[in-house]
Parts: structure tokens; C-alpha cells; sequence
């Protein structure tokens, strides 16, 4: 879980917004958070995707959760396996079970699925239909992308986004005297 806390009140003196209201403040902090946190949450999918290799982003979609309390946000990102054929990659049947990404699956068959793409199954019991799709670790390679790529720009973003609304308002202002 990623918790993002800014403090607004460093970066007001800079911008010379001294002829804003509090209210007006806090409205446009509270647009730059709501801006931050989508724009976080997009580039999080967007790393995600291309680190992990999936074959298309909905699977990494459902795994983003977005929460928004206050002048503060927090990301969530389910990091469980994720099923083989979400990612991109080659399976190998060999004698004991099946290759993928070089890690070997014990005990594993490589089946087509029902809606026609294939995948690697394994049997819970002996019942011939107690079936479950093998699933790949991602959590590790997720971690290390996210602390790479993420932590740096949050501040700056926000900030950007914060510099932004504060002129706005300000040249409304200016432009309804």
C-alpha cells in the first residue's frame, strides 16, 4: 500500500498566493490530490503492464484500487499470482509438467481453455475435473518496479498540479476585478 501525505503550506509562500482565501486553498489542494492520485494510479498500471508483460492491462486493472479520504490518498496493489495466461510468454510441456517464463510447474498439463486459449491446468484431486489454472508469481518483480519508477515523482507531480490550480484561480480572480 502506497500512503501519500503532502504538506501544502511549504509550497503556498513560493507561489505568492496570499490573495486566496483558505477555502479557496483547500479547493485547489484537494483537485491537485485528486489529480496526483489518478495520474499515480495510471502510471502504476501503466509500469505494472510492461514490467510484468501481461497480455493486456485489465488484469493489472482490477488489482489497482484507488482511496481518497480527506487532503490524503492511498494505492492499493493486489500483488497475488497471476494466472499463466494473463502474461505474455511461451508454455513448454516437458515430461513432468510445464515451462513457462523458466520456472517449472510441477505436475502440470497445458489445456485450452473454454473460451479457446490455452493454459496451463493442475489437478487438485484425482476427480478429472477438479481442475485449477497454475498461477506465476509476480509479487517480487512488482515490488521492485513500483520503488524504481514510482517514489521519486509523487512530490514533484503534486506540486505541479497544485502550482497549477493556484494560478488559475488566481488569473479568475485577477480577470473578474
Amino acid at each position: 500500500m502506497i500512503k501519500i501525505d503532502i504538506d501544502t503550506k511549504q509550497i503556498l509562500p513560493a507561489l505568492g498566493a496570499v490573495e486566496l482565501t483558505q477555502k479557496e486553498i483547500n479547493a485547489a489542494a484537494h483537485r491537485a490530490y485528486q489529480r496526483t492520485a489518478k495520474a499515480v494510479q495510471r502510471h502504476v498500471l501503466k509500469v505494472l503492464s510492461k514490467e510484468l508483460e501481461t497480455k493486456n492491462s485489465k488484469a493489472m486493472r482490477r488489482r489497482i484500487v484507488l482511496k481518497r479520504r480527506g487532503g490524503k490518498f492511498s494505492l492499493f496493489v493486489g500483488l497475488n499470482d497471476l494466472p499463466v495466461s494473463a502474461l505474455k510468454g511461451r508454455m513448454k510441456q516437458v515430461s513432468n509438467g510445464v515451462v513457462f517464463r523458466s520456472q517449472r510447474f510441477e505436475k502440470a498439463f497445458i489445456a485450452k481453455m473454454p473460451n479457446g486459449k490455452k493454459s496451463a491446468w493442475l489437478r487438485r484431486t484425482k476427480d478429472r475435473m477438479s481442475l485449477s489454472e497454475v498461477k506465476a508469481p509476480i509479487q517480487d518483480d512488482a515490488e521492485k518496479a513500483i520503488r524504481r519508477q514510482l517514489y521519486d515523482d509523487i512530490v514533484e507531480l503534486f506540486r505541479h498540479h497544485f502550482e497549477t490550480d493556484i494560478k488559475g484561480r488566481l488569473a479568475k480572480k485577477a480577470a473578474k476585478l
